[in-house]
This record gives C-alpha cells, structure tokens and sequence, in this order.
C-alpha cells in the first residue's frame, strides 16, 4: 500500500476536484467523519462541506499549508470490497491521529486500480498543528502496520522491467503504466526508422504514447525525454514518466543517433514506389475513411500531425519506417478539406461556434458602436476608465438627461412659480 500526502492551502480546490469525480460517476463518498452528508443533491456541493472545515482553518495559528489532500492506493492484486476500504482509512486516519479532524473519504475507480481520496485538515481544536514534523515517515510506518492488520500485499521496492516485454497499445487506465510505456519505448527504435522527432511521435501515436523534449541538441549534450499516455482522442491522460525510468535509455543522444542511422538507410526506390501507391489509392478513394481503409489493408497506418493538421506521415509497417511526402500532404488537405468524415476527426481540436453566441458578438460590437458616440458631460470623463461600453451608455444618457434639457425646464418651472407666490402674497397685503 502506498499512501501519498498532498499540503495546500485552499481547501475548496481538493473538494472541487473530487466533487467533479463524483458528478462524473468516476468516484463516490464512501464515508465522513464529523460532517453531515445532504440529505437530498445539491448545486454546489463544495460549498456545503466547506462550512464544515472553515471554523478549524479561521482557528490557525502560523500553519502555512493546514489543507491534507491524502491517497491511499492499496495493491490492485487485492480485491476489497467498500467496507475493508472503510476500515482501512478510518484506521490510517485513526493512527496517524486525525480520529477528532472532519474529513471526507472518497472512492476513486476512474482507473482500473482502485483508490481512496481523504480530504482534511490539519488544525486540532486549540488551533495547532497536528504532527507538524515527519508526517511522511509516520505515514510509513502506519502503512506498514495496515499491511499486516489488514493482509495485505505491498508493493515492491523498485520497479522491475521484465525481458519479455510485449508491444501493444498503451491503457492508461491500467495499474503498470510505467512498464506499458517502456515496452513501447524500448521495442521501437529496434524495429522502426524515423528521421526527426515528429515521426517518432507519429509512430508513438499509434501506440497511445506522446514523446515530450524541449529540443534536441546537437552537440554531446543529452536530455531526458519525457513520456505520457494517450487517451482515445490522443490527449494526454497520465503524468509524465521519464526515460531515465526505463529499461532502453531514449533520451536526446540515443535520438539523434536513430534519426542519423535513418537517413543513411533511406532507399529512393522505395520511397518513390510507396508515393505512388499512395497517389494511386488517393484517386480511388472516395473519402477520408475510405482512403484510410485502403491504405490500412496494405499495411499502412495515416497520422496526423498534433499541431499541423495539414501534415501527415504514413507508417508503413511492411518497411517499418515513417514516410512523410510533402506534395502528398497538399492534395489529401486540398481535397479532404471538405470532407464530412475528415471534419468529424478534427472535431476534437477545432471547436465550432456556437450560432447564438455569434449573433450576442454581433449585437454587441454593434452596441458599442453606437455607445462610443454618446458624449458625456466634461465632469464624468472618468466614466471611459471605470465603466464598459454597455455600463457607459446608461451613465452618459442618464447625466446628459439630467444636464440638458431638464435641468431647463426646472429652472423655468421654480421662476414662475416664484412669480405666482409674490403676486397672491402682494394681493393679500393689499
């Protein structure tokens, strides 16, 4: 069992977080202590437990980070049920000594290993800090005591790569992220000939993988190259692990060296009879599925480029290299441009406006328009700093209301009834 402390400041940004699990059905509460659960569902849940936590953070004494963010991730070997999870951190949180503190135990299972999520704090009642000093080894220790109470199977120390690693697609979801990576990572440069970092991330893709440098030196120096897990829309949806974790070191030297090797073995040959195998299959297709079934039946896989959707590189596994043909990138854009089945695959990075949002932008450069040739009076030229367009106009009209022409009126209205009360007093004297 591995258990993972995270300190901040702001409690609302952890019940944030796990509330939008639980609004997702990726997490659930499965327990609190010294807090009342809403008898019925709220809009902003964070809000109603944050009640709960706020007397003991106003009662702080010179506690920099009182917010505890705990993980507890048990062995995905061990198959627990609700209640042993229970048990399991309301004793973590018992022999740690948070027995008294208001916290909220959460389930996560938006991966396939099943997690907790503790929410707490760590101010007692008189305002000091539970603790304050080797938290993070008396949580060791108390996880070494929940293991033999509990039976459970620990983790091993270092991570072990084993010979026999098997290429296939990366899932995120699973428990072995690490080792999925360094299969992928450690078999295809044995295998696949790429000439610069965008073809290797081209063949990376096609195993769920994204390959992350800053830049690659050409001089002696070498980096570490960082990798990350790919979801069904090849966005990123794990944490970084870096090469320097893995079996096959692929940093920044390893990569030139690749990229070099590569382009001494390029053959014109079959560069040429690839192109025109291609071309021959782009004119007998009939749309962007179509021409991606043909080429897939001859074992060729088409990728696009993460930022230049215009760009796109052809894995030719009968090769095992990455072929990019620039005159072909042209056509296929040109004429997949409109193209209904090429539109929805953009979809993903190339978000359309909403129609009704458009006409509110409309009307509102219109308004400004005509808000900005409103006049205000000398006295309110602050008005342009402090107030928007929309906020401007009802200012401007209302003063200009007030300095013009009622004003006049008002003025004439108190002079004549000036005149009327001096006439009925002279007519009472007389």
């Amino acid at each position: 069992m591995i258990v993972r402390i995270g300190k901040g400041i702001d409690i609302l940004k952890p019940l944030v977080y796990n509330q939008t699990k639980v609004d997702n059905k990726s997490a659930c509460i499965l327990g609190v202590n010294k807090i009342a659960l809403p008898l019925y569902e709220l809009e902003n849940a964070s809000k109603h437990f944050y009640s709960y936590f706020e007397p003991y953070l106003l009662n702080n004494f010179r506690t920099a980070t009182p917010v505890r963010h705990i993980s507890i991730n048990p062995n995905p070997v061990d198959k627990l049920d609700d209640l042993t999870l229970l048990k399991i951190a309301r004793a973590y949180m018992e022999k740690v000594g948070y027995k008294h503190q208001p916290y909220i135990i959460y389930k996560h299972f938006d991966l396939k290993r099943i997690h907790l999520h503790i929410v707490s704090v760590s101010i007692n009642n008189h305002g000091y800090q539970i603790n304050p000093y080797f938290d993070f080894v008396i949580a060791k220790n108390v996880c070494k005591e929940l293991v033999k109470e509990f039976n459970l199977t620990d983790y091993t120390k270092k991570y072990k790569v084993e010979n026999n690693l098997d290429l296939k697609v990366v899932d995120y979801r699973e428990s072995n992220l690490t080792q999925q990576i360094d299969s992928v990572v450690s078999s295809l440069p044995k295998y696949y000939k790429f000439v610069d970092f965008d073809g290797y991330n081209a063949v990376l893709q096609l195993f769920k993988v994204k390959a992350l440098c800053r830049e690659m030196l050409s001089d002696d120096k070498s980096e570490p190259v960082m990798y990350c897990a790919l979801d069904h829309n090849n966005k990123t949806a794990s944490n970084i692990v870096s090469s320097s974790k893995l079996s096959l070191k692929v940093d920044t030297d390893f990569l030139n060296k690749h990229f070099k090797e590569s382009i001494l073995s390029v053959d014109l040959g079959v560069d040429n009879k690839v192109s025109d195998q291609i071309k021959s299959y782009l004119s007998q297709s009939k749309n962007f599925k179509h021409f991606k079934k043909l080429l897939k039946n001859q074992g060729i896989n088409l990728v696009t480029h993460s930022e230049d959707k215009s760009r796109f590189y052809f894995v030719s596994h009968k090769h095992r290299r990455v072929f990019c043909f620039s005159d072909i990138d042209t056509q296929l854009f040109l004429r997949l441009e409109n193209d209904p089945f090429f539109n929805t695959m953009l979809e993903n990075t190339k978000k359309k406006k909403d129609p009704l949002q458009e006409l509110v932008q409309q009307r509102y450069v219109k308004l400004n328009k005509e808000f900005d040739s409103l006049r205000a009076h000398p006295s309110f030229d602050f008005v342009d700093t402090y107030y928007n367009s929309c906020n401007k106009a009802e200012f401007v009209c209302f003063f200009n209301f007030l300095f013009n022409t009622p004003a006049e009126d008002l003025d004439q209205k108190q002079f004549e009834n000036l005149k009327k009360k001096k006439r009925k007093k002279k007519r009472q004297i007389f």
